[in-house]
C-alpha cells in the first residue's frame, strides 16, 4: 500500500467503535466510514465519533473504494462473514476478538487471509502496555533457561470483572447465539493467556477448565477456573469472572522463578514495571488509564504492517486462531471434565 494515511470504515457503534476510532486516528489514519445493526444507531455513533460517511450495511461499507481498512467491531456471530467478505474484497482487517465463535471458523479464516496474503491483526491489546512490553523482555530471556533459578515453574493469575454481578445485568455476550458457548474465558480469558504466553514464551499444551454461575438462569459461564501445563515444563492456574465483586478489570500476574517470585501487585500506577532484586518485575494491576494509549500502539502497528511494515510483536489472525483453540479447549475440558489438549 502506499506510504500516505490510510482510510478506516468502523463495522459496529459501540464502545470498541470508539476505541478504534480513537487509535486510528492516533496513528495518524482516517475514519471514513461507519455502519452498524441499523442505520439510526450508525447514525448515531457517526455523529458521536465525527464520521462523516454513513452506510447501511457491512456489506456497502466493505464494498466501497473510500474504504482502505475494514475494522470489524460487531458481536462474534458476525466476524466470520464480515472479515471473510474484507479480505475477498482486498482489505487489511482489524476483526475484534474473540476472532470466531468456533475454532473452525477462525481456521478458515486465518487461511483464507493466508491464501488472498491480507494483512490482519486482532486487539490484545494488554501486549502494548508499558508493563508488558517490559515483562517480554526480561521474562523471555527465562523461557530457555536451563538453570533451576533462572526457569519458570509456575505461571498463576487472574483476571476480574464485575460488570455483571447485578442480578439483572446483561449484554449481548451473554447469548450464546451472538458469542458463542463459552463467554468470561472467551472475552476475557483469552487476554489472560495471550499475554501470559506473550511475555513468557511459555505455551499452554494441556488443561483442565471448570465454568460456575452465580445466576442459573445465564446461559454461559461466570466464572472460568483453568489449571494448565505449558510446553517449557511449567504448570499454573488462571481464574478469570465477571461477578467479582469489587474488581472493575483487574488483570493479575503471579510467576515463580525457582525461588524467585514475578508477582502481581494490585494497585499503584498502571502500566508499571519494576526490577527489584526480588522480585525482578511486578505487573501492575490493568486500569483503563492506560487501555486507549496501550489500544493506540497496538494500532500503530497494525497500521504500519497494512503499509508493509513488520511488526513481530502484532497480534494477528495466528494469535486469533491460537485463541480459538484454547478456547475450544476449555470449552470440551469444562462439557467432559476431562484434561484436554488444544488443537
Amino acid at each position: 500500500m502506499p506510504n500516505k494515511p490510510l482510510r478506516a470504515g468502523i463495522i459496529g457503534a459501540g464502545a470498541m467503535a470508539h476505541a478504534h476510532t480513537t487509535a486510528v486516528r492516533a496513528a495518524g489514519h482516517e475514519v471514513v466510514a461507519i455502519s452498524s445493526s441499523s442505520a439510526s444507531s450508525a447514525s448515531r455513533a457517526a455523529q458521536n465519533l465525527g464520521i462523516a460517511l454513513v452506510f447501511a450495511s457491512a456489506s456497502e461499507l466493505i464494498a466501497a473504494d473510500i474504504v482502505d481498512v475494514v475494522h470489524v467491531c460487531t458481536p462474534n456471530r458476525f466476524h466470520l462473514e464480515q472479515s471473510e467478505a474484507a479480505i475477498l474484497a482486498g482489505k487489511p482487517v482489524v476483526c475484534e476478538k474473540p476472532l470466531s465463535m468456533t475454532l473452525a471458523e477462525a481456521a478458515r479464516m486465518l487461511s483464507l487471509a493466508k491464501s488472498h496474503e491480507i494483512a490482519t491483526s486482532v486487539p490484545f491489546i494488554y501486549r502494548y502496555f508499558e508493563a508488558a512490553t517490559r515483562m517480554h523482555a526480561q521474562l523471555r530471556a527465562l523461557a530457555h533457561d536451563s538453570s533451576a533459578a533462572g526457569r519458570l515453574t509456575r505461571l498463576d493469575g487472574a483476571y476480574l470483572q464485575d460488570w455483571l454481578l447485578a442480578p439483572g445485568s446483561t449484554n449481548w455476550r451473554v447469548d450464546p447465539a451472538l458469542g458463542g458457548e463459552s463467554r468470561v474465558f472467551a472475552d476475557i480469558g483469552i487476554h489472560w493467556c495471550d499475554l501470559m504466553e506473550f511475555v513468557t514464551g511459555h505455551r499452554i499444551t494441556r488443561l483442565h477448565a471448570r465454568f460456575s454461575n452465580l445466576y442459573a438462569d445465564r446461559p454461559t459461564e461466570d466464572t472460568a477456573e483453568v489449571d494448565f501445563e505449558t510446553d517449557l515444563g511449567a504448570t499454573g492456574r488462571v481464574v478469570v469472572s465477571q461477578v467479582a465483586a469489587g474488581h472493575q478489570n483487574s488483570l493479575e500476574f503471579s510467576f515463580q522463578a525457582g525461588e524467585t517470585g514475578f508477582a502481581a501487585a494490585p494497585g499503584g500506577n498502571p502500566g508499571e514495571a519494576t526490577a527489584p532484586t526480588n522480585p525482578p518485575i511486578a505487573w501492575k494491576q490493568a486500569d483503563s488509564n492506560d487501555y486507549q494509549p496501550a489500544f493506540n500502539r497496538f494500532m500503530a502497528d497494525a497500521y504500519a504492517s497494512f503499509g508493509g511494515e513488520v511488526k513481530p510483536n502484532l497480534p494477528t489472525f495466528e494469535d486469533g486462531r491460537r485463541a480459538a483453540s484454547l478456547i475450544d479447549a476449555v470449552v470440551r475440558s469444562a462439557r467432559t471434565g476431562e484434561w484436554v489438549t488444544p488443537n
